[in-house]
C-alpha cells in the first residue's frame, strides 16, 4: 500500500475590528489564485444571501487590485446595504487575508 502526500493550500485569515465595535473576519485559500473565501462577522446586510454571492465573485481572482475593485462594485451596483461596517472594512480585511495567504 502507497502512501500519498496530502498538500494543504495555504489559507489566510483576518479579522478587522471597525469603529462601532462590529468585527469583519475574512478566510481566504488560495492556490495561484483565491480558491475560497468565507466572509463573517457581526454585521448586517440586506439582503442576507447577497454575502454568499460576494464569495463566489471573488474566486478566481489573483491579485489585490482586482478583489478591491470587486468588492467595491459589488456594493454599489448590487445596492447591498450594509450595517455596522462599511465596504472598506470589508476590503482592508479580505486583502489582509489575501496577503496571509500569499505568503504562507
Amino acid at each position: 500500500m502507497e502512501l500519498y502526500e496530502v498538500k494543504t493550500l495555504p489559507v489566510g485569515e483576518s479579522a478587522i475590528k471597525v469603529p462601532g465595535g462590529k468585527m469583519v473576519k475574512v478566510r481566504v485559500v488560495f492556490n495561484g489564485k483565491v480558491s475560497q473565501v468565507r466572509v463573517s462577522g457581526d454585521f448586517f446586510l440586506h439582503p442576507e444571501e447577497a454575502i454568499h454571492s460576494l464569495e463566489e465573485n471573488l474566486k478566481g481572482v489573483d491579485n489585490e487590485e482586482d478583489l478591491a475593485r470587486l468588492v467595491e462594485a459589488f456594493f454599489k451596483e448590487r445596492q447591498v446595504v450594509v450595517i455596522g461596517a462599511t465596504p472598506n472594512d470589508f476590503i482592508k480585511a479580505l486583502l489582509d487575508a489575501y496577503k496571509k495567504a500569499r505568503e504562507s
